[in-house]
């Protein structure tokens, strides 16, 4: 069986920097993914579709800021996102940076954001976190902090998912984890994978 990382990763990259819309599909599911079941996430992603940022499970308050903030910054995300881009340089901790500043979005999730989006960094999330023994506090970042700490951080959390193997690695751990936690769900964690880019298909939600 091919690399599930190999598969279905790329089809979220080219999502996500297709366009503005593309983008916003990305950070939308990861949204929908907070404290959330994998397996009820295609159901988030249609709601989505039909109803954009106003879809019934982001008017939850751990969801609601982030959705408004989206739907109210995209085109400075995408613009910024680019930038970054063009660029070339430090871009996973510059680009864990910009999707840190989405409010609800954590370190961690925003390293999500950027391993869909460009297919580096990845998600250290609370299965993660407990597997590799990993403090959660270690990596926290607010708006208290100043620059300098924030990039440290980042880097910090960057570098650790390199040391675990990067995002390739992290994506086709992290799939079968899922589907052995699901087994009523998915028979394989190449479901859990397929289930990303499937709803990713998603890409012509209404931004409204």
């Amino acid at each position: 069986m091919p690399s599930m990382y190999n598969v279905h990763n790329p089809i979220c990259r080219e999502v996500s920097q297709s366009s503005k819309h593309g983008l916003a599909t990305n950070i939308a599911f990861t949204l929908s993914s907070i404290q959330e079941r994998t397996f009820l996430l295609p159901k988030y992603m249609q709601d989505y579709a039909l109803y954009g940022w106003e879809a019934p499970h982001f008017k939850r308050i751990n969801k609601y800021k982030g959705a408004s903030y989206v739907r109210d910054n995209i085109d400075n995300l995408w613009k910024s996102f680019n930038d970054i881009l063009d660029s070339g340089k430090d871009v996973k901790v510059k680009c864990v940076l910009l999707f840190s500043t989405i409010p609800m979005i954590s370190t961690v999730k925003a390293g999500f954001i950027t391993q869909l989006a460009v297919g580096k960094v990845g998600c250290l999330d609370s299965h993660n976190l407990t597997r590799y023994g990993i403090d959660p506090k270690r990596f926290h970042i607010n708006d208290k902090l100043g620059l300098d700490t924030k990039t440290r951080k980042v880097r910090d959390y960057t570098q650790t998912c390199d040391s675990l193997g990067g995002s390739r690695v992290l994506w086709n751990k992290w799939c079968p984890h899922i589907a052995k936690t699901y087994p009523n769900h998915f028979n394989n964690g190449f479901e859990v994978s397929k289930l990303h880019a499937d709803c990713f298909a998603y890409i012509h939600a209404p931004m409204h």
